[in-house]
């Protein structure tokens, strides 16, 4: 997938990003429930009352079930998706009205300009 250019290398941004894909595609109905077991594999592990590896192995599990279900999600939908977050900037919009053309206002030739603070 290219990378847009806008796009910044960081890896925590790209990690914080695709924990959020997986949280948008396991709310996205087309994808199947089975699939949807993946992410969640290392948190059962977390309960069992042994260590298959070491202490924190759910950490890599978990990890790992995510990867694969990023990666055996529907190439489409995840594209769309992982775009629609590329282009998402946090915040409200606040829709500035046009500014209304006044005919009281004299207008200047293009050579002459007006001052910006005229003196009284």
């Amino acid at each position: 997938m290219p990378v847009h250019p806008s796009t910044p290398k960081d890896p925590i941004y790209e990690f914080v990003l695709r924990i959020k894909l997986i949280f948008i595609l396991l709310r996205e109905k087309s994808i199947s429930p089975l699939l949807k077991i993946l992410p969640f594999i290392g948190l059962v592990d977390l309960f069992l009352p042994f260590k298959m590896f070491f202490p924190l192995d759910f950490l890599l599990i978990t990890f790992l079930g995510g990867y694969l279900f990023l990666e055996f999600s529907p190439e489409q939908i995840r594209a769309k998706k992982l775009a629609e977050l590329r282009n998402t900037i946090p915040g409200e919009v606040k829709k500035i009205p046009p500014k209304k053309q006044d005919s009281t206002e004299p207008s200047h030739p293009e050579g002459e300009s007006t001052p910006i603070n005229p003196k009284p």
